[in-house]
């Protein structure tokens, strides 16, 4: 049975269900109903967004429709206070993207049929239970008048930090059913005549008004139907709500249009009962019979004293005599007492009323509810009877049924309100919020009218008859239809729907590629079977290969030719195709060289391909003893000039090897037979072939020519890999912890790429990104932070050589796998996009902060980056943006989510512009099943939303078909456009659904036929091939003759490099299929002007925050006799592939003073460093310019000139530094803990020198006073750390060792919270050897725990390092040593109260004396004194 909220359905019965059962028809899930008023409320949670359905009869069901830009976020709206007339609902404008759910909402108020809704008032306080300050006035017969408090401040509690207690709220009333709301006016002073803080204006406003508490807090406001017009509240004047501690009571007799400053009504309203709420203990209640004008005070004694008010009772309707208030008692609060008061006989008689003639009633006088501005009250004047403040008798329930009589008004504009998507203008008057909102006629043509809203609508509720008739429908004119994209389907422009085919094969799809340049495609199930298609998918035929050859282990294409593909077996051996595999029994085998078989090593290539002759390649075999499986096993590589016929060996013992001459490669000086091999040092045939390079044996680079004859070595060691980039040679050199970049442009000598100063990229953490365009530079991402599902990084790029890199974007999302949220536009050069995490500095080891991601783009190459411009509207019409500019923005998934690999982005060469992307519009990246399908047609510029909910896509006809089926789950359905998003067809290709795993369109994206590969839902044995083709949906082919081609670039900043380029693209409305027309239509370059986007930094210049290249360091450009000036670059040069000509030239040779990296005199110099984390902790050695600092990745670095250059503190390898020490008696010694191992580092002499001292336990952070000194003996050491603190271990505890010689650690207690040498440089009594702890008694179970469990901390001394201990104090809360006095907290009095004791030895002590009747507190002495000394 499914746990699937939206598999729930709404069943109606009349017979409770023993045989009559209905489903109603609703669309999705229903997850919640209710009954409110007449009204029957189901939730509905749909495959888009939750929907809510209203119907008055239980039968028939109509949806909510709620205005442009709001939506209903499951369990975050909640039904308020309704009418009979009305539906009202509390909406949460909710983030799914930072998860952020706001402590406020918006009140929408419906009409009379309950499914037209209209937003009343924003920003309404809530809390996290769904109660919202709304309420309603408890009355017969007008149900119009609403108080509701708003966040005022709504602003600072954006990002959801900040607790409720910081609200300012503000109380507004409504007395026309929330049409209208205004502030409330306060008295004219306060109870004791005086004048408020703030002045009190004849209109009430916000600076000075009254607020009141409500239920959120909770503290209703009191209304009750027996007293019409009274209404009571506990509040206070000015610019917001005080606390309820510091607020009085106020009533008011009007329905709140005017206050008196004075918790019951009883009788009535003739009997005022208040009750201080309050946390002190009293004995008295106060009450009042004429409506507060006089009060009285009544001694009430309850239990055996003073008592504390809990709660306070009558009956419903307030019509009682008689009052009950449940209170605590003082003496012993577990006694509670409910006590009656009864008023019964306060007064000496009862009032009287004459029902035939109630005017003449001498004790009750008339009362009307209004609006504030006329008598009229939505439609209705309403008059009541209710006792007057001067009768002095008690009204009793026999005049219960008093009813109020009534009469209709006629309309007038205050009956009236603003229909839904129109909005109140400051005039008074309704305005449409957006054009396209209006619903005109399916059949509305242009240039003809329809009757349509006026804009208004009666106020739900209101009673008024004939007078002005707002609402009445008025003339408008016919506007063109402008659905948006995604929204609904319709009929394919031909009328004809895609033809489809459909083939099973046993087993799951495990591989799937074209040839190159080629519509024949493969695949293979991990059943071992090959299935063959040259109609791109429509049918399917199997590949029966001979039962000799054995088991197919692996399939390669030789990516330099579309005809060849060699398939590898599980006994070694190679075949080949040169005919696609159209006939597999023509199949040959490759001779290898010695007959070696294929290395099956997973990180190490079997073969390589040669850019310029297919029959050349090298082939890397598995050679030595019991290969494969042995550990003796190791590679053995060799290469062909005719395809396996002759072979020449290069080496044993390689990682990878590659022709030098390449696509990307092609220098002057190297023959074409040249290769690159990475190849280990030493060649140990007993211990095989290493994984991976180490200090041990590292791999080279070598370069083998003559046919392998001659060999040399490029790289010494600590080659990691190597790549071809624009005419350079790349090489990723790895050195001590760091990654080196090296560059060639003839193959053979290298340069060493020059990074800003101090930095050092790590070499466990970076990532390659090669440049795809013709800028030719190369990026580099090195990793900031590596803790798992917190990792991001920073984007460094070259120049075009890439012999130096600078910053390019900082934060980029990357993940543990090294994977980085990084992905070029195809086709267009300088187009990236790429997510940034938004919040690094939450991010830290353990703390299960979550990664907030945002997504940004570049136009130039990442000189300057972007948010992405979200559309206004979603793909349903509904407004994106009603909340804060700076939170809406379009954020999408790119490489990070490894699950939706092969569904990133999407851009296609021969689809120039077109970039389709599952995203979310918001403040960060929601995650991938919360997001829909976003498509741009100008390379990322603007977006629209073209479909609900993440969906896998395909692009052909260069990007004039774009198909779309659901992900996440099993589906039957294609979604199909024609029209680059703005119309969408469907077609149902299975009767049975499907999961999908992939939608593959050809990889030149330019024909109309597609295929889909899945499993059938109920099935997972069983793949399922669809062939889907488009050709039948258009009925002619595209042409210039027609103009059905436009003309588009980017449009502005769209030079890069120097050249505009303008590409030919099919028109949005031209209805025709592309094919291979628009490949004759070549794209267009102008020129540019030159900018500063066509120049970059010079060498050893860098970008600075600012984007300006600086100097950083000394300029080598100097002179070495330098006197006074010198000519230098000012920091820039052309980059040498740019084509621009005039414009800016910021290449130029200026004046430096000799030595201007230093300050002259009288000038401030500014020297700035970036490093890859932020600073957690720095410290500086005494009377010194040496200073510390540690990373937040725990990397430690020393600068010896006051910060001017640093250098790194010189620790092993993957040794990260937890926390630095400075030794507080010896200024010149400094320690360096390590995270997570048994080890630190220290210096003696202000790191000239570093040393490494092993420890007997682990550093543990839970006991964090790890490291002590003496003050004397520089060997001595104390060291605590954690024992038994596995994971799910609850026994970790500290323990505590001493060391006399730095060598030798010896235990001398456990389960202790601090220890340290008594004797200090101050505190010089105690013997030298004094070891002072603070320890738990009970000395087993969990350490953190000890304190909950009540162990007894006590504190003792040692002066033979713990051989003998003496007990000082017990009950210890904590003690410090402070100049010449040690200082002892400990608890008294059943742990009461807290005793100071001080001592001038550590033995003797005296109680420290405070003033009479002062007494420390726990808290504050463990918390804010001792604990800091």
């Amino acid at each position: 049975m499914s746990r699937d909220k939206r598999n729930l359905r709404l069943v109606r019965s009349n017979e409770y269900f023993k045989s009559d059962k209905t489903i109603v028809p609703l669309n999705g899930g229903v997850v919640g109903i209710g009954v409110k008023e007449k009204f029957l409320i189901a939730a509905v949670k749909s495959k888009e967004e939750m929907i809510m359905y209203v119907s008055k009869d239980g039968r028939n069901f109509n949806r909510a429709v709620f205005p442009l830009g709001s939506s209903l976020e499951q369990d975050g709206y909640t039904i308020l206070e309704s009418t009979k007339s009305s539906i009202s609902v509390n909406v949460l404008v909710s983030n799914k993207a930072s998860n952020f759910v706001p402590s406020y909402g918006t009140v929408f108020f419906s009409d009379s049929t309950g499914t037209q809704f209209n937003k009343g008032l924003e920003f309404v306080n809530r809390n996290s239970r769904g109660q919202v300050d709304f309420e309603r006035v408890n009355a017969l017969l007008f149900e119009g008048i609403i108080f509701a408090n708003v966040v005022d401040n709504y602003n600072d509690f954006e990002n959801g930090n900040l607790p409720d207690d910081y609200k300012k709220l503000v109380t507004t009333v409504s007395f026309n059913n929330g049409a209208k709301f205004v502030y409330l006016k306060p008295p004219e002073k306060n109870y004791a005549g005086n004048d408020w803080k703030c002045t009190v204006s004849n209109t009430p406003d916000k600076a000075c008004s009254l607020h009141l508490h409500s239920i959120t807090h909770p503290h209703k406001v009191f209304t009750t139907e027996s007293a019409p017009g009274f209404v009571m509240g506990v509040g206070s004047v000015g610019s917001f709500l005080e606390p309820y501690e510091q607020c009085d009571t106020f009533i008011s007799f009007d329905g709140g249009i005017s206050w008196n400053h004075k918790y019951e009504v009883a009788d009535f309203g003739s009997i005022i009962f208040l009750v201080r709420d309050t946390s002190d203990f009293i004995d008295e209640i106060t009450y009042s019979t004429d409506r507060g004008e006089n009060w009285k005070k009544f001694k009430a004694a309850i239990g055996d004293g003073k008592w504390r008010p809990r709660l306070t009772s009558l009956d419903a309707d307030s019509t009682s005599q008689k009052i009950l208030l449940f209170a605590t008692s003082e003496l012993n609060p577990r006694h509670h007492y409910v006590a009656l008061f009864d008023f019964s006989k306060i007064q000496a008689r009862t009032c009287e009323f004459d029902a035939n003639h109630p005017d003449s009633s001498p004790d009750f006088e008339i009362w009307q509810p209004t609006n504030g501005d006329s008598e009229c009250f939505l439609g209705r004047k309403l008059t009541y009877h209710r006792r007057k403040a001067t009768a002095t008798c008690s009204v009793n329930k026999k005049f219960k049924d008093m009813l109020p009589d009534e009469s209709i008004c006629p309309c007038t504009k205050a009956d009236f309100e603003c229909d839904i998507n129109f909005k109140p203008t400051n005039e008074g008057n309704c305005e449409i919020v957006d054009k396209n909102a209006l619903i005109q006629p399916v059949d509305c043509k242009l240039g003809e009218t329809y009757m349509g809203t006026s804009g208004y609508r009666l106020i739900a509720g209101s009673s008024c008859k004939n007078g002005v008739s707002l609402a009445d429908p008025v003339e408008r004119e016919c506007k063109p239809k402008t659905s948006p994209p995604g929204r609904g389907t319709t009929s394919p422009p031909n009328n004809k729907d895609p033809s489809v085919s459909l083939k099973e094969v046993p087993g799951l799809i495990s591989f799937i590629s074209y040839f190159k340049g080629s519509v024949v495609a493969i695949i293979r199930t991990n059943e071992n079977s090959l299935y063959r298609t040259s109609d791109e998918g429509l049918t399917w035929s199997s590949i029966t290969i001979p039962q000799d050859k054995g088991q197919l282990r692996q399939i390669l294409f030789n990516s330099y030719t579309n005809t060849r593909v060699y398939l590898f077996f599980d006994n070694g051996k190679i075949f080949f195709s040169d005919n696609k595999l159209e006939n597999p029994n023509n199949m040959k085998q490759l001779n290898t060289k010695d007959n070696i078989l294929y290395n099956q090593f997973r990180y190490v290539n079997a073969m390589e391909f040669n850019s310029k002759n297919p029959e050349w390649l090298i082939f890397i075999g598995n050679t030595g003893k019991g290969c494969p499986y042995s550990r003796e096993c190791y590679t053995s590589a060799s290469f062909t000039k005719d395809h396996g016929n002759n072979w020449y060996h290069l080496d044993t013992f390689v990682q990878k090897c590659s022709f030098v001459i390449s696509s990307n490669f092609k220098p002057e000086g190297l023959s074409d037979d040249a290769v690159y091999c990475l190849s280990f040092k030493y060649k140990n045939n007993i211990s095989g072939q290493p994984e991976r390079g180490s200090n041990a044996n590292p791999l080279q680079l070598v370069l083998f020519t003559d046919n392998g004859r001659n060999k040399k070595v490029l790289i010494e060691e600590g080659a990691a890999n190597f790549y071809a980039i624009s005419n350079v040679l790349v090489v990723a050199q790895e050195k001590n912890d760091h990654l080196l970049v090296k560059t060639s442009i003839d193959g053979i000598q290298f340069v060493e790429g020059m990074f800003p100063l101090n930095v050092n990229v790590q070499k466990q953490g970076y990532t390659l990104l090669e440049s795809l365009n013709s800028n030719g530079g190369l990026f580099i991402d090195s990793v900031q932070n590596d803790e798992k599902n917190q990792e991001y990084g920073t984007l460094f790029v070259s120049n075009k050589d890439a012999t130096q890199f600078d910053f390019n974007l900082k934060n980029t999302n990357r993940n543990s796998k090294g994977f980085v949220d990084f992905e070029r536009v195809q086709g267009l050069d300088g187009i990236i996009l790429a997510n940034i995490v938004s919040n690094p500095a939450d991010l830290g080891i353990g703390n299960g902060v979550e990664k907030k991601v945002k997504t940004v783009f570049t136009l130039n190459n990442g000189m300057v980056w972007d948010s992405l411009k979200p559309p206004i509207k979603d793909s349903l019409g509904k407004n994106f943006c009603s909340f804060d500019e700076n939170d809406c923005r379009l954020n999408v998934h790119i490489n990070v989510d490894s699950y939706l690999r092969n569904n990133a982005i999407h851009s296609k060469e021969n689809a120039a512009g077109i970039i389709i992307a599952v995203g979310n519009v918001g403040s960060h990246l929601a995650p991938y099943s919360l997001c829909d399908v976003f498509l741009s047609r100008d390379a990322g510029k603007s977006w629209v939303e073209i479909r609900k909910g993440p969906h896998r896509w395909a692009i052909g006809d260069h990007g004039g078909i774009i198909s779309l089926v659901k992900d996440e789950k099993p589906t039957d359905t294609i979604y199909y456009s024609w029209d680059f998003g703005s119309s969408w067809g469907l077609y149902r290709f299975s009767s049975i659904p499907i999961k999908i795993f992939e939608l593959n369109s050809e990889p030149t994206s330019t024909s109309v036929k597609f295929f889909i590969s899945g499993v059938y839902e109920s099935s997972s044995i069983k793949s399922v091939l669809v062939g889907v083709d488009f050709s039948n949906i258009f009925s002619r082919e595209c042409s210039k003759d027609n103009r059905d081609f436009e003309k588009w670039n980017v449009g502005k900043n769209s030079c890069f490099l120097g050249n505009e380029v303008s590409y030919w693209r099919r028109k949005n409305d031209a209805v025709c299929t592309v094919h291979k027309e628009f490949q004759e239509l070549d794209k267009e370059t102008k020129v540019c002007e030159c900018t500063k986007d066509d120049f970059e930094c010079d060498k050893n210049f860098w970008r600075n925050t600012e984007g300006k290249c600086v100097l950083m360091g000394r300029d080598p450009s100097q002179p070495h006799d330098c006197q006074t000036t010198y000519k230098s670059s000012n920091g820039y040069r052309r980059i040498a592939l740019s084509k621009c000509v005039g414009g800016e030239n910021l290449e130029m040779q200026i004046d430096r003073k000799c030595n201007d990296f230093k300050s002259p005199t009288g000038e401030v110099y500014q020297n700035g460093r970036f490093f890859e984390h932020t600073v957690s902790d720095f410290s500086y050695f005494q009377d010194s310019n040496v200073v510390v600092f540690r990373d937040s990745f725990g990397v430690v670095f020393y600068s010896d000139n006051n910060g001017l250059d640093w250098k790194l503190v010189p620790v092993n390898s993957g040794d990260l530094i937890s926390s630095i020490v400075l030794d507080p008696y010896r200024g010149n010694r400094m320690f360096f803990i390590v995270a997570d191992a048994d080890r630190l580092y220290y210096t003696n002499d202000k790191l000239k020198t570093l040393s490494r001292l092993a420890l007997p336990l682990h550093y543990n952070p839970n006991f964090p006073l790890a490291l002590a000194t003496h003050p004397i003996e520089e060997k001595y050491l104390l060291w605590t750390g954690g024992k038994d603190c596995g994971k799910n271990s609850y026994s970790c505890h500290s323990e505590t060792h001493f060391t006399t010689d730095l060598q030798t650690f010896t235990l001398v207690d456990t389960y202790s919270e601090n220890c340290a040498f008594m004797r200090t440089d101050k505190f010089l009594i105690p013997h030298k050897d004094s070891i002072v702890c603070s320890s738990f008694e009970t000395k087993s179970g969990f350490q953190r725990e000890q304190n909950i469990n009540n162990n007894n901390l006590i504190l003792k001394y040692t002066i033979n390092f713990g051989k003998v201990w003496n007990t000082i104090k017990n009950s210890l809360l904590n003690f410090a040593i402070v100049e010449e006095y040690m200082i002892v907290a400990v608890l008294e009095k059943g742990a009461s109260d807290v005793g100071l004791f001080i001592s001038r030895n550590g033995i003797e002590f005296e109680m420290a004396t405070f003033p009479e009747n002062y007494k420390l507190s726990k808290i504050g002495c463990k918390y804010k004194g001792i604990k800091n000394l």
